[in-house]
């Protein structure tokens, strides 16, 4: 009885861990399947690509922006998997040709589609379109294991951070408040300033999953924006810490207030 006991307890206090994460109910998102659809008719060659930016109207810029960002947001690997079985076929049919096709690589394609939502809604509002998942959490294990990439070329050092998410911001199909991830990075992405995780202290983490040469295995990859501090975010209490803006948004006092200001700029697209 006493063990029957001790076993419901740790079913009720200890945070769920729902590893591995960014696996799709769904084998390839519409969204997806739409978006590239969209990349192939449109974009066939260089020279169909200038002033690839007047072929579209503002409402057709959104629809790109729209399908992306859905994509991205409902199945990220499914995404990157589709990309990869396009590029096959594209390989492919450039043997056949002998390599006199001007073709360009689905990868090309889908660059140029996210340029022209770029010129029109701006840098930031791209990066954070492009991002899978934002969450809240405190920090409760690092560990720096060996790290042998897929193709074994690259030997290093991979930190891991064990977290426990507080909040949800992006991702929500992903990830819950209380669950136990692990995301891991290796530390020569950054190229300057280090993030150095604190055991016990909260941080708002851009999260994507660690898509390797192989299949995708579950891990977890810290993802580095281009904004102060790689978009990585220390709060002190409740607000997010930095020393310019936060995901370039400011003034506000709390972190509802940051939530708030962070959903009506980015996710205009719905959450």
């Amino acid at each position: 009885m006493k063990t029957l006991k001790c076993i419901l307890m740790v079913f009720i206090f200890y945070p769920t861990s729902v590893l591995p994460q960014f696996y799709s109910d769904i084998e390839t998102s519409q969204y997806a399947l739409d978006f590239f659809q969209l990349a192939e008719e449109s974009i066939h060659s260089y020279v169909e690509s200038v002033d690839l930016q007047k072929k579209f109207n503002d409402d057709e810029i959104q629809y790109i922006a729209r399908l992306y960002y859905n994509a991205i947001l409902e199945d990220p690997v499914g995404f990157k998997m589709h990309q990869r079985k396009k590029y096959n076929e594209w390989k492919s049919n450039m043997i056949k040709s002998n390599y006199t096709s001007k073709e360009l690589k689905p990868a090309t394609k889908k660059a140029m589609l996210i340029e022209i939502v770029r010129d029109k809604y701006g840098d930031d509002f791209t990066e954070i379109l492009k991002l899978p998942a934002l969450v809240r959490g405190k920090v409760i294990k690092k560990e720096l294991v060996d790290f042998i990439g897929d193709d074994e070329k690259i030997k290093t050092k991979q930190m891991k951070i064990t977290v426990i998410v507080e909040d949800v911001i992006k991702g929500e199909k992903y990830f819950n408040k209380d669950d136990q991830i692990t995301a891991s990075y290796l530390p020569f992405w950054f190229q300057e300033s280090y993030v150095d995780f604190k055991l016990g202290n909260s941080y708002l983490i851009p999260l994507r999953p660690w898509i390797g040469l192989r299949e995708y295995k579950g891990e977890i990859a810290i993802d580095l924006l281009p904004f102060d501090d790689y978009g990585i975010y220390s709060l002190i209490n409740d607000i997010p810490i930095t020393d310019g803006k936060c995901y370039e948004l400011s003034e506000f006092s709390s972190y509802s207030e940051f939530k708030r200001d962070f959903f009506n700029t980015y996710m205009i697209f719905g959450r």
